[in-house]
């Protein structure tokens, strides 16, 4: 944990506009998951312990066999996309080369992004993690609301460019999304959206002040918020769908606070060593898992064409297989020990592998767009710091499926680019105003 703070810190100090850097985000996503979080076996309240042992008790051998694991994970990630990143950014044209984006290109890609990704995240995304919908979503369809966040991003960068009335633009679009985000308690909708705020910020206008109002906010939010998804997640609601439900998790909340029961919820969420462990536990039973291999198979075929694809909901039948019983509720091995879990060492090399190309590739877009200040991929970097902060997640579903989505992603806006220079050149441009 310390040597991934350390170079986190040392690099944003150095340069802030390195909080759009995908590594950044890995390393500060490993540092608190699998540095910090279990910390909480050495230190936490014996209530907290309890608490994690209830999922899957951790014996000291297994709190050290997931660490190995994930140490060893994060130093192949890192090895592999500083390599990468070298050899990309020695072969790549010279930004100095690039001319930037107009801002009226900007303009029209933001209100495009906005447009589309508003239409599939609050007309399919959000009634769907409401319960409104009765039928099933393809996963490729609503992977298109990100890019309502990736509006949003180019939204504050116009802001901060000299575009005022687009302020009201981010702040409203902000305020939509964080608010679903409440709603569905999902306490990385909400954060994701300060973190894209706070890395197109950092685009524009670096600086360390920034920066740090970023993070404070981001610990401020986290803290509010874990102890009202955890008690929805035990309540068996995930998501506040009613007035009714809304009363239930502030009388849930007071309770909480009056019962003292000293279980440090917050601290908990960021432990994953009791998911890890029961997965490791698995491979050396003999009982690998087929988890990678099983949504390869199914993962890129389109629904359209199989009606009947099955779900990928892997989360569930995992805290399944653990408790012996469902509840409703996702978790999820990590990408290393998932890979461990799949075929031992090897498994874990080859994700770990994997893992370093896609991020040091990312790692090497976002030193070219931040030199060159080509701002309309700032979309597809997104999805590269959403990689970098979810070691935690499955691996084909996080790392390797949306990579067909992204390439289709940077065409779009490319093709959009196109349009709108085109537009530019023969007519006067639409936007919502340039003071």
């Amino acid at each position: 944990m310390a040597v991934c703070i350390s170079v986190v810190s040392y690099r944003l100090i150095r340069d802030p506009a390195a909080l759009a850097d995908p590594l950044i985000w890995f390393l500060l996503a490993c540092g608190t998951y699998f540095g910090f979080g279990p910390l909480a076996y050495h230190y936490a309240t014996p209530q907290t312990i309890a608490f994690m042992d209830a999922f899957y008790p951790v014996s000291p051998s297994a709190l050290s066999q997931a660490q190995f694991v994930s140490v060893t994970g994060i130093l192949l990630v890192v090895t592999t996309a500083f390599i990468l990143w070298r050899l990309i950014s020695r072969a790549a044209a010279s930004p100095a080369t690039v001319k930037p984006a107009n801002q009226r290109t900007l303009v029209f890609v933001a209100i495009v992004l906005l447009s589309l990704g508003g239409a599939v995240r609050f007309g399919l995304v959000v009634p769907r993690g409401l319960g409104l919908l009765l039928w099933t979503t393809p996963g490729s369809i609503e992977m298109l609301g990100e890019l309502y966040k990736g509006g949003l991003g180019l939204a504050v960068i116009l802001a901060l460019g000299g575009r005022r009335r687009w302020k009201w633009v981010a702040t409203i679009a902000a305020s939509v999304d964080m608010l679903a985000g409440l709603v569905l308690l999902s306490k990385l909708e909400v954060l994701s959206v300060i973190a894209v705020i706070g890395v197109a910020e950092q685009l524009v206008r670096p600086g360390f002040m920034r920066l740090a109002r970023t993070g404070l906010v981001m610990v401020i939010v986290y803290l509010a918020m874990a102890p009202l998804v955890g008690i929805g997640r035990v309540a068996g609601y995930g998501a506040l769908t009613s007035l009714e439900s809304v009363k239930q998790a502030t009388q849930a909340l007071a309770l909480q606070g009056e019962s003292k029961t000293n279980i440090q919820v917050w601290w908990a969420r960021l432990a994953y060593t009791n998911q890890q462990a029961f997965a490791i536990e698995q491979y050396h039973q003999g009982k690998p898992g087929d988890t990678i291999a099983n949504t390869l198979k199914i993962g890129f075929v389109p629904r359209f064409l199989v009606p009947d694809k099955p779900l990928l909901t892997t989360g569930g039948r995992y805290t399944e297989l653990v408790l012996g019983r469902d509840i409703q509720t996702a978790t999820c091995p990590t990408t290393f020990a998932e890979g461990y879990w799949n075929a031992g060492w090897v498994g874990l090399i080859g994700v770990a592998l994997w893992l370093g190309l896609v991020l040091g590739a990312f790692s090497a877009l976002a030193s070219w767009m931040t030199a060159s200040m080509r701002h309309e991929y700032f979309p597809v970097l997104l999805f590269g710091i959403k990689m970098g902060y979810r070691p935690d997640d499955w691996f084909v579903i996080t790392y390797v499926l949306p990579l067909v989505y992204l390439l289709a992603v940077a065409v779009f806006i490319f093709l959009l680019c196109q349009m709108a220079g085109r537009y530019r050149a023969n007519a006067p441009f639409p936007s919502l105003g340039s003071s």
